[in-house]
């Protein structure tokens, strides 16, 4: 029988809900282990639009995420909160005030889920887009879309699927859409070329990276192996707090 997820982890998180204590019992899952104990630095990706860390589940999906990361990887793990990588989608509805939603909802983010982050450097991905060699990198990245048809295509079903994924109705102007959504993976091309230049080896994210991504990463000397983790919460209970006893 064909295993889907090859390396699997148990993790109990707890968190408060009111006054009761909530533990759930998760699963962390792989597809393969070669990151397992690796020395080789390594990235936890968060992404402020994400539903993986809202509400009270999110909160535990969060804990096990980071903990099974920091735990397992002996190595240098940093954070990475992408507050800005679909900012020119989000300008489409947001106008101008679409780059200060992005900075504060990552500052949010890093505050509510300040204790989880200990152990692990944080870098957030406006700042990666402010570094001499992430413009230079992201010109050479655009010159490639030029020259090579399959990267264009799979650029622009990357940013249809996109679309799907999110509420249309948000984006009447599906056009639009798409091309700034183009730019927007371009920009994490080109983070990511960053990223692996700068040592990086291993990228934990819950979810499957772009089409695009993967496509440009295989043909690089340096890459950024993506790890898609899968979490699921599979046995949840409420308990008293402590002070009710």
């Amino acid at each position: 029988m064909h295993r889907k997820y090859f390396l699997r982890k148990n993790y109990k998180a707890v968190c408060i809900d009111s006054d009761q204590l909530i533990m759930g019992h998760l699963a962390f899952k792989t597809k393969d282990s070669l990151w397992l104990g690796t020395s080789t630095p390594s990235l936890a990706l968060i992404s402020v639009q994400s539903a993986f860390h809202e509400g009270l589940e999110g909160r535990l999906k969060m804990e096990a995420f980071l903990s099974v990361i920091r735990s397992s990887v002996p190595g240098r793990v940093t954070a990475l909160i992408a507050d800005t990588a679909h900012l020119g989608a989000r300008r489409l509805v947001e106008g101008d005030l679409a780059q200060d939603n992005c900075l504060k909802e990552g500052e949010d983010l890093v505050s509510r889920f300040q204790p989880l982050f200990a152990g692990y450097e944080l870098i957030f991905w406006h700042d990666l887009k402010k570094k001499e060699e992430y413009s230079l990198l992201r010109c050479e990245i655009l010159s490639h879309a030029q020259r090579d048809p399959l990267f264009q295509s799979l650029l622009e079903s990357d940013a249809q699927k996109d679309l799907e994924q999110k509420r249309q109705n948000l984006y009447p102007d599906r056009q639009a859409f798409i091309k700034e959504s183009i730019e927007d993976l371009i920009d994490e091309c080109a983070c990511l070329r960053l990223l692996a230049r700068a040592g990086y080896g291993n990228l934990f994210y819950p979810g499957a990276p772009h089409q695009a991504t993967a496509y440009l990463e295989a043909q690089m000397p340096f890459q950024i192996r993506w790890v898609d983790v899968f979490l699921t919460i599979e046995r949840k209970s409420r308990l008293p707090t402590l002070g009710k006893y």
